[in-house]
């Protein structure tokens, strides 16, 4: 059989999973019987673990060791569920290992050679790294582990061999049951980075669940409003195993009608009926109708806000809605059929391509690991990238081992496990009612802020401040300019490309690696050659932009930079550090000037790992003498 790639969207409130042998078509993998994605969700019960559907049909056994939303916890090393204090990446691990197995199964058995796992594009480094460390802990070993974001991987799904035209703008807007995201673009014309990302901003508020939230209050309303105030205050605050089950089939209910009402003028709700329980007399089930103008309605204030972040993040990157190229609609909760209408609306009519929402993160992953083959991979901790794989054999893959500790101190607040270096407010589920009710009050009370409001603002991705009047020569592969280039920077040609680099400026782009500290990063070289000394300077000055800069070596500011590295020699160029981002999501940047050579060059590592100080070692000994 040939080798075989395995991608998995670890997301708020669900899992997906999509595989692709060689070089066919990838096809999502169908983790239950009722689709192709599982709740991401965590029973802890007894010594036991239930994960996905059966961990959210059983939860009513252990309330108390019960997790719905594991991915806000990544980051923070333990939570305390079912009286066991538990290792976050073992959460996610365990959601990873029965997605990945249900994969392996799929693609026949063997262990995958690839895998690709996707995040949110503002997961902080810390984020990354504990994800990477959860697909450590499933035990399962493939030759490469690599991470990309998620709106890329969409991308590259829906423009998969029809890349936009260079300069084009294209948004992605994610709408899943826990996060809403919108990620806006410009295409490159560079193959191997097709697309650099101008503006992002999210809020956890405005997804699937704060719908969910508001129908919820809906509901109980029509109970109340037909005489039937103790069903409803059962079912607002429901008491043992019986009433979170009468709860979870009205949520349940509640999703179905919502989903209905995606092709349909109303839907039924049956709200379920309870037994006599510790004295309260038994209540009878109903029915209630749900139509599209009541959906419209009540989720106006989460449609609205999602039309007000999408116009916001637009308008930051510069960018008008009616001149996007496309907008592509992603996550489950998209084929809302209000949102689609308050999409087209924004758009002037024309419509948000959806396709299938669902799986489109998974399936494009795929598409991106065929730019990356060449490069180094990110491995996992603890795991080479040339690890040779384990037994082959899907039921020797045992979970990691619930680890019970005697929990003498708290474990890290759960109410700041928001995305780190974000402003994302945290939802743990224990019981959903109080989850669903407390998001339906937050969007009615208050007007929602985007989540970007506190968080440090710069570039969002490499080379997106565009230079203004500089003129560069053509540096085309084979022409005197681009040898001249590559000459004057004395690197090896063959790693080295002609790019776009520096926000759309033709010159070249080298990958190589460096050593420092007994650690092996992965570099991205830019390189550009400019026609005078005025425009090194500009062209210096705008690749900085608003941010400041740091000295690489001691004090602050921009430094000249000599041969010998003595100030009294003749200065040859300028050179400084910054942070291209903010400090949980950037990544460190150094960049420097040959001023005789008309050459501007920068460096940085594409995973974010690399200290500034990493850069200005690799730069020492590219250029000084030792």
């Amino acid at each position: 059989m040939s080798e075989w790639s395995l991608s998995l969207d670890f997301g708020t409130s669900n899992t997906t999973a999509s595989y692709r042998i060689g070089r066919d078509e990838p096809r999502p993998v169908q983790l239950t019987s009722e689709g192709f994605q599982m709740p991401s969700a965590v029973l802890v019960t007894h010594g036991q673990v239930k994960v996905g559907l059966e961990a959210v049909r059983t939860q009513q056994l252990a309330p108390e060791g019960f997790v719905e939303a594991p991915k806000l916890l990544l980051g923070h090393d333990t939570t305390l569920l079912g009286g066991h204090e538990i290792p976050v990446p073992d959460l996610v691990a365990w959601v990873l290992q029965a997605a990945a197995r249900r994969a392996i199964r799929t693609a026949g058995g063997t262990r995958p050679a690839r895998v690709v796992l996707t995040h949110p594009y503002d997961f902080a480094r810390p984020r990354r790294e504990a994800l990477l460390e959860a697909w450590a802990r499933t035990g399962i070993r493939a030759g490469s582990v690599s991470l990309v974001s998620e709106p890329l991987a969409a991308l590259a799904y829906y423009t998969h061999g029809n890349p936009a035209p260079r300069g084009r703008v294209l948004a992605v807007l994610d709408v899943g049951g826990g996060t809403c995201d919108i990620a806006v673009t410009r295409a490159t014309g560079d193959p191997r980075e097709p697309y650099v990302v101008i503006g992002h901003n999210g809020h956890d508020a405005l997804a699937g669940r704060a719908v969910d939230g508001l129908l919820l209050t809906h509901v109980l309303a029509q109970l109340h409003s037909l005489g039937r105030s103790s069903l409803a205050e059962a079912l607002t605050y429901p008491d043992g195993p019986v009433g979170l089950a009468a709860h979870r089939n009205l949520v349940d209910q509640i999703r179905q009608a919502k989903h209905a009402l995606a092709d349909t003028e109303d839907a039924v709700i049956v709200v379920g009926g309870l037994g006599p329980v510790d004295g309260r007399d038994a209540e009878a089930a109903t029915t209630l109708t749900l139509t599209y103008s009541e959906l419209a309605a009540i989720a106006e204030p989460v449609t609205s806000e999602i039309r007000n972040l999408t116009l916001r993040t637009l308008a930051d990157a510069g960018v008008d809605a009616h001149t996007l190229h496309h907008l592509y609609l992603t996550g489950g909760s998209s084929l809302l059929r209000p949102l689609a209408h308050t999409i087209e609306e924004l758009l002037g009519g024309r419509p948000g391509t959806r396709d299938n929402p669902k799986t489109v993160v998974t399936l494009g992953a795929h598409y991106t690991l065929d730019r990356t083959e060449s490069r180094r991979p990110i491995a996992a901790a603890g795991q080479s990238p040339t690890q040779q794989p384990v037994s082959r054999d899907p039921a020797t893959l045992a979970p990691p081992p619930i680890q019970a500790r005697a929990s003498g101190s708290a474990p890290p607040s759960l109410a700041s496990a928001g995305r780190l270096g974000g402003s994302r407010p945290l939802s743990v589920a224990g019981g959903v009612s109080a989850l669903l009710l407390v998001v339906a009050a937050v969007i009615t009370v208050v007007v929602l802020s985007n989540r970007s409001s506190d968080t440090p603002r710069g570039p969002i991705a490499t080379g997106t401040s565009t230079p203004t009047s500089v003129t560069t020569p053509s540096a085309t592969a084979g022409t005197d300019s681009y040898d001249q280039l590559l000459d004057h920077v004395a690197v090896d040609p063959s790693e080295c490309s002609p790019a776009l680099v520096f926000g759309g400026t033709q010159g070249a782009r080298c990958e190589t690696t460096t050593e420092f500290e007994d650690q092996t990063f992965p570099l991205v070289v830019e390189y550009v050659l400019v026609d005078d000394g005025a425009a090194v300077s500009e062209t210096f000055g705008d690749t900085i932009g608003d941010l400041e800069p740091g000295d690489c070596a001691i004090g602050y500011g921009v430094s000249d930079w000599t041969l010998s590295g003595d100030p009294a020699d003749l200065v040859l160029g300028q050179i400084a550090c910054f942070l291209d981002g903010s400090q949980d999501l950037g990544h460190n940047v150094l960049a420097w000037t040959i001023d005789a050579d008309g050459v501007v060059g920068k460096v940085f590592d594409p995973t974010s790992a690399a200290s500034r100080q990493a850069l200005y070692a690799w730069w020492g000994d590219w250029r000084l003498p030792a």
